[in-house]
């Protein structure tokens, strides 16, 4: 399984551990997923793959067995890939969920998704741009996005013979959950987080909750929440304006 002009793509899967890959239905996010899964398997950089959907290579997270550093540390070296995490991962705490420790615990998550992710999540993004087998060629094209903060940067790859990658997991699966992936994972945060106050002596402080999950928690997005604050106080200003035009006109 080739891909051609792919290896900054993948040093960038690795170093930021968050690839959200979007696409239609039926347009190569998952079979992608896997590809990407297949080179961190065979590179050594991650031993288990663990999905909400099966698969050949798919271990149950109840079977990872975690190493652990000289610090008491648990590393996992997990390629997590969460199809459809769009539908679950909406809102800032479900992304808090994920984020947390994901290169301290050696984790890679990757979101095969037609429905957006949280934003918190889609600072690397890739996408099928054209699929040559519509014209006798075994070539998938993709192009993939980098934005955070000021940065920006888009480049292109190519998987040849991706026909390679059929029957590796099951396409006609229907997540609607997790399967409980993010509990799992926020046991071995709450392992490494009590590792480090053992080793370091410091005293644990609570973090206050976040008004951000009240407004997401309550079925809202804070994004659009944002946007309509601010809608709402431009609109404040032009009938301010008005109204002030109004008594202007009338002295």
């Amino acid at each position: 399984m080739s891909l051609v002009s792919a290896d900054v793509f993948l040093g960038l899967v690795r170093l930021y551990r968050l690839l959200w890959i979007s696409g239609r239905y039926g347009g190569g996010k998952t079979a992608l997923a896997y590809r990407i899964a297949y080179d961190l398997l065979q590179s050594g950089f991650v031993r288990y793959v663990v999905s909400n959907t099966d698969s050949v290579w798919s271990s149950k997270f109840e079977d990872v067995v975690p190493r652990y550093d000289e610090r008491g540390m648990p590393i996992l070296d997990t390629c997590v890939i969460l199809d459809e995490g769009g539908l679950f991962l909406k809102t800032t705490k479900d992304a808090d969920e994920y984020m947390s420790f994901l290169r301290k615990l050696n984790v890679i998550l990757l979101m095969p998704s037609v429905t957006p992710v949280s934003s918190r999540l889609r600072s690397l993004n890739v996408m099928r741009e054209f699929n040559a087998r519509r014209i006798g060629l075994p070539i998938w094209m993709y192009k993939y996005t980098l934005s955070q903060g000021v940065i920006r940067e888009s480049e292109r790859f190519y998987w040849f013979n991706p026909q390679e990658i059929y029957g590796i997991y099951d396409t006609f699966a229907t997540p609607v959950d997790d399967t409980g992936i993010s509990d799992w994972l926020a046991g071995y945060v709450e392992v490494a987080v009590k590792a480090y106050y053992a080793r370091t002596g410091r005293q644990r402080v609570e973090r206050k909750l976040n008004p951000i999950y009240g407004v997401e928690g309550a079925g809202g997005n804070f994004g659009d929440f944002l946007e309509a604050s601010e809608n709402i106080a431009s609109a404040s200003d032009v009938i301010s304006a008005s109204l002030a035009k109004r008594q202007s006109g009338r002295r």
